[in-house]
């Protein structure tokens, strides 16, 4: 067997929570293409029908269930069925969470405010799916992949939605003990850190372009299909030493320092001369 072909989920079940979102949607069609049947979960029923009608469409196997993942007994009750169908998980992604605009603030006001509603959309979310997916995969004897989408303001900061970021990091937090304690099962636990993600397309395309280069390494915001493509990697066997880990996709971002502008060169070179060899010459600029 060629190593490339340890990508390939042919025959695996995977469990995909938030499958409805323009993320989830991408995600179960390659994690289709990929040859796994897919159990997409999420709990707005109208979303939900569209994703599964486009793989049907496509004449991916999988079962579609509007279920709510903050609630442990009604996920697997949802989830026997698919059991009962394709047989126990290998593997789960799940993409639950987000932060509204309304959620957006200072911390004071904001806070305790939002707490709840923070917490329970990505955290509980998250330790209610890895708690009853992982007691199948555990019964089943077969091992299996975790992954969690959290977000690169979990390692970094989350100004004006701190409880989403904290919310997140706990994800991490939790995928890292997890992947201990199941690491003698064959279970690996990981996670996702996208930067910012392009789901719709902007509506000043120029400006925004201009804005990614000047704050971003490689110009560009993610984009579901490559959030997709690291959870193939991280549920196939081809990340089989892979476990308590978190992959960052961001573009360099967080690698990038605060006092460097947008040509990268700290905002205290004053003098024009050095500024100008700091930035090297035109062939190696960014261009546009």
């Amino acid at each position: 067997m060629a190593l490339v072909d340890e990508l390939r989920l042919d025959g695996r079940v995977v469990v995909v929570t938030g499958a409805g979102g323009k993320i989830g949607s991408v995600c179960a069609e390659v994690l289709a293409d990929a040859g796994a049947r897919t159990v997409l979960i999420d709990v707005d029923e109208t979303k939900l029908s569209g994703v599964s009608e486009a793989m049907s469409a496509k004449g991916h196997e999988h079962v579609a269930l509007a279920v709510d993942t903050g609630s442990a007994s009604e996920l697997a009750v949802g989830l026997a069925q698919a059991v009962e169908r394709f047989g126990p998980p290998r593997g789960l992604l799940c993409l639950v969470g987000g932060v509204h605009p309304d959620e957006f603030g200072p911390f004071i006001g904001y806070g305790t405010a939002t707490y709840d509603a923070l917490v329970d959309r990505n955290l509980r979310s998250a330790v209610v799916a890895h708690e009853v997916v992982g007691s199948l995969i555990v019964d089943a004897g077969r091992g299996g992949s975790m992954v969690s989408v959290t977000a690169a303001t979990a390692i970094a900061s989350a100004p004006y939605h701190a409880l989403y970021g904290a919310a997140k990091a706990a994800v991490i937090s939790l995928a890292r003990t997890l992947a201990v304690e199941w690491g003698p099962l064959g279970i690996r636990v990981n996670t996702v850190a996208p930067g910012g993600v392009e789901t719709f397309p902007p509506s000043d395309p120029v400006a925004m372009a201009r804005t990614e280069r000047a704050v971003i390494p490689l110009g560009h915001r993610v984009v579901p299909a490559e959030i997709a493509a690291t959870a193939v990697f991280l549920l196939s066997d081809l990340s089989s030493a892979v476990t308590g880990q978190t992959i960052v996709l961001d573009g360099g971002a967080l690698a990038k320092p605060a006092f460097l502008d947008a040509d990268n060169v700290p905002v205290f070179v004053t003098d024009a001369a050095l500024r100008e060899r700091m930035r090297g010459s035109a062939t190696h600029r960014q261009r546009g």
